[in-house]
């Protein structure tokens, strides 16, 4: 593949021809180029692949591409802004009149006051509590998940801090992938491979519910939060995954596991107190970050030391950080360099 190609024109990354192209077209052509540009050898050419698949699934669907930012020589095409098989909306405010049981309604305000505390082992006797209270009284899933969400509105932190593993896999047993997804997406934004690692080993031991397709998904999905902090045991992860999951999921699953693990092993290097922020940097880009304030110095810094001036991650941060942003880094890193 020709990694020179234009950003904009998603049609030559690809290879195909604009106006025939369908969908099945864009994704068989994106399958076959992932083999040549992956991003553990070719970060850049592997980013302006998976700029051009998004962008022509978009133009497809009738939509239209906003211009990148004139970036320079070094500008590589951004992967996903987010990641989003871990990505969930904030929890909503919800206004609920369900004809609740007493018993229901004394263990929902019981998790409340437990909330406030935010004492770990609080919530989780008033959660256990709360639960077995649902199940008697036949509360259904939806209503439980949004009186529950509700509840611990500003507090997510402390939910995942209070969730355990065996309360994931509850969830997915009932085919419920919103705990997981929100649980695992603030692991992993914290750098907490330990806790990711856990619940992975956990989820594998599982073998009716990892045969299922819900199983298989929730491999991946943790496969992707994990990716970042240990991308081997990811990777390994979503391999025995896939088999079991519709080829129109594989594509785009692919693509995020990928991206992820070429996040983790461009940090690799680095020393665990600077990955995080470096992780974050390389997903969003963080235009207003301050490059002359003592932390993103220090950042820097440990980058120069630990992976070099000719970093690969260099061609994403540039195309990642806004033009003014991506000089002051420069700027910065070449001083340190004299």
């Amino acid at each position: 593949m020709k990694t020179e190609a234009s950003a904009e024109d998603p049609w030559q990354v690809l290879e195909l021809k604009a106006g025939t192209a369908s969908l099945p077209d864009v994704k068989r052509a994106y399958a076959r180029l992932l083999k040549l540009n992956r991003p553990d050898q070719d970060p850049a050419g592997f980013m302006r692949l998976r700029a051009a698949y998004e962008a022509a699934q978009i133009l497809i669907k009738g939509g239209a591409v906003p211009p990148p930012a004139p970036l320079g020589p070094l500008a590589a095409d951004a992967g996903p802004a987010t990641n989003p098989a871990a990505a969930a909306p904030a929890p909503p405010v919800v206004q609920l009149a369900p004809k609740l049981h007493a018993d229901v309604t004394a263990a929902l305000e019981s998790l409340r006051i437990a909330v406030t505390s935010k004492l770990r082992q609080k919530v989780r006797i008033a959660w256990a509590a709360y639960d077995e209270a649902a199940d008697k009284h036949d509360l259904n899933m939806e209503s439980r998940w949004l009186l529950f969400i509700d509840l611990f509105a500003g507090s997510i932190p402390l939910l995942a801090d209070a969730c355990t593993d065996e309360r994931l896999l509850e969830h997915l047993k009932y085919g419920e992938m919103r705990l997981l997804r929100l649980v695992t997406d603030l692991w992993s934004k914290q750098g907490d491979a330990k806790r990711l690692d856990e619940f992975c080993v956990s989820l594998n031991r599982q073998r009716q519910l990892v045969e299922s397709e819900t199983g298989a998904l929730a491999m991946v999905v943790s496969a992707i939060t994990l990716g970042a902090w240990n991308p081997e045991q990811a990777a390994r992860l979503a391999q025995r995954a896939f088999p079991r999951l519709p080829t129109s999921q594989r594509t785009e699953l692919t693509g995020m596991v990928d991206f992820e693990t070429m996040l983790g092993r461009l940090v690799s290097p680095l020393p665990q107190q600077f990955k995080i922020p470096w992780v974050e940097v390389l997903r969003h880009g963080e235009d207003e970050r301050p490059w002359n304030q003592m932390i993103t110095r220090d950042m820097v810094v440990a980058l120069l030391r630990c992976c070099g001036p000719k970093w690969p991650g260099l061609p994403i941060l540039s195309q990642k950080l806004k033009p003014d942003s991506w000089l002051a880094f420069k700027s910065l890193a070449e001083s340190m360099l004299r």
